[in-house]
């Protein structure tokens, strides 16, 4: 028999997605975009899903990230953290 939803022993009540867009507005921090965001973990641990760790980015600006033009984008990411831990 098939299992769902909380009888399924993979089923996750939070997954990162769903912490980041509860903490943050569901656009790119960079640019705006709002159609398709992307999460990154800003401490690249996967299993850190602090609201601080997660960052909503458009999938050009994920891939910045993890590029050799990150320098282009994390000064901005990096203000954001602050921006939202001050607030916290």
């Amino acid at each position: 028999m098939f299992r769902t939803g909380e009888n399924n022993g993979n089923w996750k009540q939070e997954t990162y997605r769903s912490t980041c867009f509860l903490h943050h507005k569901k656009e790119c921090i960079i640019c705006g975009e709002k159609n398709i965001v992307a999460v990154h973990h800003m401490n690249e641990n996967k299993n850190d899903n602090r609201p601080e760790n997660l960052i909503p980015l458009c999938p050009t600006h994920h891939q910045y990230v993890h590029s050799s033009y990150k320098h282009m984008v994390l000064p901005q990411i990096e203000k954001y953290i602050e921006e939202f831990l001050r607030m916290a």
